[in-house]
């Protein structure tokens, strides 16, 4: 099961670095071969979880892998997928410890009270002390919804996309603006609605130019550097962004969280 249903570390022909993939595996005369699978949602939302916890703990693994070995063949994908989903979100809002709630979750039947209030969480203004994990779990959703629209699965810099290491948080409307007359309250700045997660280089590309300028340098970009700020991005009146926008933006996100 963890050969067949766990990501590993695999080279791709048309890619430099070797990406997070699950694979399928054949035998041929007295060896095993190992083949890359297409992306797809249980790739990216283990993707997800690989680059959100501790690489060499990651909790999620105990559980599914009970799951998968319990469900064996009858397990569809999109009941391994509905039970590692389901894992995640508990892992997010327990109050456990790590290692307690993912033995915990070895009980199909777990529930917990008093779970971990991620809207009021998200609603405060807390900038770059937001855990990034949220940015990627949002990823993962957003990636899910478009992946079924076909006016995104048609867009360029969305078919090659993928989850992967980010570790710094991009404020939208830049803390030290270029424009100096053109400024916003502290709240609005690091609300969430105003955030998004890049890696290092793709966070000091944007500077601090205006959000019109990121858009121009965003929309160059051969794939998304973030889901979150393409629909940010794909507002037209950016000219007119403000922290009403910003509001609108969390709100949404917010509500798309409370769904999954």
């Amino acid at each position: 099961m963890f050969d067949k249903e766990v990501i590993k570390w695999m080279s791709k022909e048309d890619e430099e670095d070797d990406v997070l993939q699950l694979t399928s595996i054949s035998k041929a005369d007295n060896s095993f071969i190992r083949t890359n699978k297409e992306k797809s949602e249980m790739s990216m939302l283990q993707s997800m979880l690989y680059f959100t916890g501790n690489y060499n703990t990651q909790i999620w693994l105990t559980p599914y892998l009970k799951s998968l070995v319990e469900g064996g063949d009858s397990l569809t994908e999109g009941g391994s997928l509905a039970s590692l989903e389901r894992i995640d979100n508990i892992l997010s809002l327990s109050s456990k410890s790590n290692k307690e709630v993912s033995f915990a979750l070895m009980d199909d039947n777990y529930s917990e009270e008093n779970l971990f209030d991620f809207v009021r969480y998200l609603e405060g203004p807390k900038g770059t002390s937001f855990r990034h994990y949220w940015f990627q779990k949002l990823e993962y959703i957003l990636w899910k919804e478009f992946n079924k629209n076909d006016n995104w699965k048609n867009d360029r810099q969305f078919k090659d996309y993928r989850i992967t290491s980010k570790n710094s948080i991009e404020h939208v409307f830049p803390q030290h603006h270029e424009f100096a007359q053109k400024t916003i309250d502290a709240e609005h700045l690091n609300d969430f609605g105003n955030l998004a997660l890049l890696n290092v280089s793709q966070n000091s590309s944007y500077s601090n130019q205006d959000v019109q300028k990121k858009k121009i340098d965003f929309d160059k970009q051969p794939t998304y550097d973030s889901l979150k700020l393409a629909l940010i991005y794909k507002n037209k009146n950016l000219e007119f962004y403000n922290k009403d926008v910003i509001i609108t933006h969390r709100d949404d996100m917010i509500e798309r969280i409370k769904k999954h």
